[in-house]
């Protein structure tokens, strides 16, 4: 299983591109994602003043809504909203069994977000890629996301970094299902061609071999969950699909749950 250690890292310095990836809409589930290009030149995002900035913003107005909030769903029924796939919900259930909202809400999201990354990391490595690494400047940028999305209480993309950016929104007591949508839209990717597209975005981002690092964020603007997770490299780089996004290994699933 992979160790979910928070690192600190220089990423390349990045910049505007013009790409976006698209998002889907439901009532009760809905997401965006975004990706970028980055530059070959360096920093040290210690002495990042974006960085900095988002840091101190970090305890925002949302922890005193995701306080009051955290006991109101006690005996919400999650079962009807459940993937319909077998696979999908062996890995929820192995994850996020016996954890509702009232438990993953406490000490500002800190458990949800480590079971995201988690999550994320068991189906990588379903689909026979590495573990991602979690990255502390990527949190703080993911954090500040989640934050602003939960103040308009609307999803944003980041127009202005070189991560993979995936963003989505969740009625509260749902938000545990938010990365198993992101990872039901492999049933639209054809692994024959290759190709990306809008409705597999988040999905092949999430399994992207070459991505090493993965930073998260979540906040509530009281009745909805806002998450936001960067990637970096970023991944759904045209042309390098069959390099990087390989089929399920149902066998290594089992082993690894």
């Amino acid at each position: 299983l992979c160790a979910i250690v928070i690192t600190h890292i220089a990423f390349g310095q990045v910049r505007k591109n013009s790409h976006n990836s698209g998002d889907d809409r439901n009532q009760l589930l809905d997401g965006e994602d975004s990706d970028r290009k980055y530059s070959g030149r360096k920093y040290s995002g210690r002495n990042n003043s974006f960085v900095r900035r988002a840091s101190s913003q970090r305890r925002s107005s949302s922890s005193s809504r995701r306080s009051s909030t955290c006991s109101l769903y006690s005996g919400f029924d999650i079962t009807p909203y459940l993937s319909r796939n077998k696979y999908s919900n062996y890995i929820y259930r192995g994850i996020w069994g016996g954890c509702d909202y009232k438990c993953f809400c406490q000490n500002n999201f800190k458990l949800f977000l480590t079971k995201v990354v988690f999550e994320i990391n068991i189906m990588r490595q379903s689909h026979q890629v590495r573990c991602l690494k979690r990255a502390q400047d990527l949190d703080i940028l993911a954090q500040h996301l989640a934050n602003m999305m939960a103040s308009k209480s609307k999803l944003i993309s980041d127009p202005t970094t070189g991560y993979g950016v995936s963003v989505s929104v969740a009625y509260n007591p749902l938000s545990s299902l938010m990365v198993t949508e992101w990872y039901d839209q492999r049933r639209h990717y054809y692994y024959t061609f290759g190709h990306g597209s809008l409705s597999t975005s988040k999905f092949t981002q999430l399994v992207w071999k070459d991505t090493s690092f993965v930073g998260v964020g979540a906040a509530t603007n009281g009745t909805h969950t806002f998450l936001a997770v960067y990637y970096y490299p970023r991944g759904n780089i045209r042309g390098k699909f069959r390099k990087n996004v390989f089929r399920q290994d149902t066998k290594l699933l089992k082993k690894i749950i």
